[in-house]
């Protein structure tokens, strides 16, 4: 499994945990609510790198290599990008946002 190496700008990095629950509404008030599945708990991670545009490319080649099915280790959990936004933000400088989401 590949590992993302890159480094991350911490102005734009934020964390999300979700918990992947059912819930049934009853018609008398009542609501029941259970886990689906056996790990629940998932993690998002909102995240940008700024660099040089030749770094910015082999970022993108990383996320078409795995083509937002494949997962790959960053930190300590095996995510997987879905999709992904370049801006050019001037001369060679260029900025590339993702969300990594927990698999």
């Amino acid at each position: 499994m590949e590992i993302f190496t890159w480094k991350i700008n911490t102005e734009d990095f934020s964390e999300t945990t979700k918990f992947d629950v059912r819930e049934v509404q009853f018609g008398d008030g009542y609501q029941q609510i259970q886990p689906k599945g056996l790990r629940t708990k998932k993690r998002e991670w909102d995240a940008s790198i700024t660099a040089k545009k030749a770094t910015i490319e082999m970022i993108v080649a990383f996320f078409d290599r795995h083509g937002g099915v494949k997962s790959f280790r960053w930190r300590d959990a095996t995510v997987r990008v879905a999709e992904y936004h370049v801006k050019p933000l001037g001369g060679i400088i260029y900025k590339i946002s993702f969300k990594f989401r927990e698999v």
